[in-house]
């Protein structure tokens, strides 16, 4: 299935998520808690805001932004958010997809979370990985060794 990498965008992915979420909340919540609704709204501004850092840096450093074409990367982006996460725009969808998920008391949307990571992690992640290696070569392999894919 090596066909499929890097042929369907990343928010792409993060939408059907989010829409198999609402779809599962058609048959009501799994479970309800005083805190889980202000534990998911903090979690997804985290999960927002790592998007938003992420990207600005990528901005900053006039690098693409393009998921579908990662051999096209001018600057290996190894500060800031990416001193944590090789991954921080998916980790921040992931994020926001478990607080929609906690938000409206979905358990199997977790389900959708894991999936989400699975499938980025299969088609996106290690694709993107093997192009960077090719790229950036001792550079990049440092940086694997050092910081993790997710989290």
């Amino acid at each position: 299935m090596t066909w499929l990498e890097t042929r369907v965008p990343p928010p792409l992915v993060f939408l059907l998520g989010v829409g198999l979420i609402l779809l599962l909340d058609q048959w009501g919540p799994v479970f309800q808690s005083d805190f889980s609704q202000p534990i998911a709204l903090g979690l997804g501004a985290l999960g927002i805001g790592l998007d938003i850092v992420a990207i600005r840096q990528f901005r900053s450093l006039a690098t693409t932004l393009n998921p579908m074409a990662p051999a096209q990367a001018s600057v290996l982006v190894d500060g800031g958010v990416f001193a944590v996460s090789r991954n921080p725009m998916y980790l921040g969808q992931a994020v926001i997809l478990f607080a929609i998920a906690l938000f409206l008391g979905q358990a199997l949307g977790f389900l959708v979370v894991g999936a989400h990571v699975w499938w980025l992690t299969r088609f996106q992640v290690r694709p993107e990985e093997r192009a960077l290696q090719v790229r950036f070569g001792a550079a990049y392999a440092a940086y694997a060794a050092r910081v993790p894919r997710w989290i």
